[in-house]
């Protein structure tokens, strides 16, 4: 399986991102890496959660915007991954999303 790495976006999102990493975790091509970058929410606490698993990083940043999250979070990938995934919090993949688009994809 190819070394996918998955960057969520997050702004005051604690209504939505647990369903989102939950769908992460259900794939049948798990990705290797997950992260979280925060873009300013009010209350960063619903992410810790998330900085104690393996394979997630979460990044703290001011309100800087989605792109610069994106980009920032996008730094932070080791050299082995292959491919990127950009998420938002809101989105929910099917258990084989990630499996079907890396077949496509090679």
């Amino acid at each position: 399986m190819s070394r996918i790495a998955v960057i969520i976006v997050t702004h005051n999102s604690e209504a939505v991102i647990g369903r989102c990493v939950a769908a992460l975790d259900k794939q049948a091509g798990p990705p290797v890496s997950v992260i979280v970058v925060d873009s300013g929410s009010r209350n960063q606490d619903y992410l810790r959660v998330f900085g104690d698993r393996p394979g997630f990083e979460v990044l703290a940043a001011g309100d800087i915007g989605f792109s610069r999250a994106n980009n920032l979070g996008y730094q932070h990938l080791t050299a082995d991954v292959e491919y990127v995934v950009f998420l938002n919090p809101d989105v929910f993949v099917e258990p084989d999303t990630l499996l079907q688009a890396v077949r496509v994809m090679d």
